[in-house]
C-alpha cells in the first residue's frame, strides 16, 4: 500500500536548510521501515490564512510504502508528556 506525507516548510529557509529538513523527513520515514517511492519537489504556495504571520509556504510530499503503518505515527509525532 502506498502512503503520502505532505508537509509545509517555512519559505524563509535557505536552500541548505530546506534540503536538511527534507532529508530529516526522509530519514524519519526510512528509519521507521518505510521505502521512499517518489518525492514531490518543494513548490511555493500562498496560504489561505497566515501561520506565524506568514502567508507563504513551501509545499512538498513524499510517497512511500511501509509494512507496519503504525510505526509512522509514532516516528513523526513525539509522545506528549503527562501533565
Amino acid at each position: 500500500m502506498y502512503y503520502e506525507l505532505t508537509y509545509l516548510l517555512n519559505p524563509q529557509l535557505d536552500d541548505k536548510d530546506q534540503k536538511a529538513e527534507v532529508k530529516a523527513i526522509q530519514e524519519t520515514l526510512t528509519g521507521a521501515g518505510g521505502e521512499l517511492v517518489r518525492e514531490t519537489p518543494l513548490d511555493g504556495l500562498t496560504l489561505g490564512y497566515p501561520i506565524d504571520k506568514t502567508r507563504r509556504g513551501l509545499l512538498g510530499a513524499q510517497v512511500f510504502t511501509i509494512k507496519d503503518a503504525g510505526k509512522i505515527g509514532s516516528a513523526l509525532v513525539p509522545p506528549v508528556a503527562a501533565a
